[in-house]
């Protein structure tokens, strides 16, 4: 089937689709796999639209939802292939957003990446198929980076995971202000970001007060999210699973 944009009022891969409600100003259009759904969301005509994916699991909603942010070297239709399937297989909607990066990315735009990032939580809240109560987050190296900085953002996430974390935005992040736990997922073997980083990471955490859990993979690097992405993602899911419940 060709891509073709449509407004969204029946999508295919899932009973749920049916009773979705769109936002005012958000399309979508299907790809050519029957479960990812390409959108647009333009919230404020002034400024550039919003771009992403929603991914939907097999079933019936409203689904828990991991949006799961990319680096530099990627954007949302990778994400959709190459992280979102992990949390599809778990039970979970997905959903992804485009984010622009600067040359260097700590120093990107961060009032235009949380423009991105809150309209992203505002469909997840608005749409039927997704339960709006129970939306997470999740990233990996720079994704990462913005995954915890937007966690001090927002009161709307139920919990954040990362994996090869420990950058942070030129900024840095308000620690006190973030409400979600988090759980930081790390390769002891990591050269690309040190195991050192996600430690100080984890201590300003638990200096602040957050709820923080660390699992470490002695025999990986930077890439464990791939190498071990059985262990990585079911550990993931099941401190998602945990936090759902509270």
């Amino acid at each position: 089937m060709r891509n073709r944009l449509i407004t969204v009022m029946i999508c295919f891969g899932s009973p749920a689709a049916l009773t979705a409600k769109p936002l005012e100003g958000l399309t979508f259009s299907t790809t050519k796999d029957p479960n990812h759904f390409k959108f647009v969301y333009q919230p404020d005509p002034e400024k550039d639209p919003v771009t992403g994916v929603l991914g939907l699991p097999k079933g019936i909603g409203p689904f828990r939802t991991v949006i799961v942010n990319h680096g530099p070297d990627g954007d949302a239709l990778k994400v959709a292939y190459n992280y979102m399937p992990q949390f599809l297989d778990r039970g979970y909607a997905g959903l992804t957003v485009d984010v622009k990066y600067a040359a260097k990315p700590e120093e990107s735009d961060w009032s235009e990446i949380v423009r991105r990032l809150n309209a992203v939580v505002e469909i997840a809240q608005n749409d039927e198929r997704l339960d709006a109560k129970k939306i997470f987050m999740f990233g990996n190296g720079w994704g990462a980076m913005i995954t915890v900085a937007f966690a001090a953002q927002t009161d709307k996430l139920k919990a954040v995971a990362v994996t090869g974390s420990g950058r942070l935005p030129k900024d840095g992040v308000k620690y006190e202000k973030i409400n979600a736990p988090l759980m930081l997922v790390h390769g002891k073997k990591d050269e690309s970001v040190p195991l050192d980083a996600a430690m100080q990471l984890k201590s300003n955490l638990e200096r602040a007060g957050k709820t923080v859990e660390m699992k470490v993979f002695d025999e990986n690097g930077h890439e464990v999210v791939t190498m071990k992405a059985q262990d990585v993602y079911d550990a993931v899911v099941a401190f998602f699973n945990k936090q759902a419940v509270k």
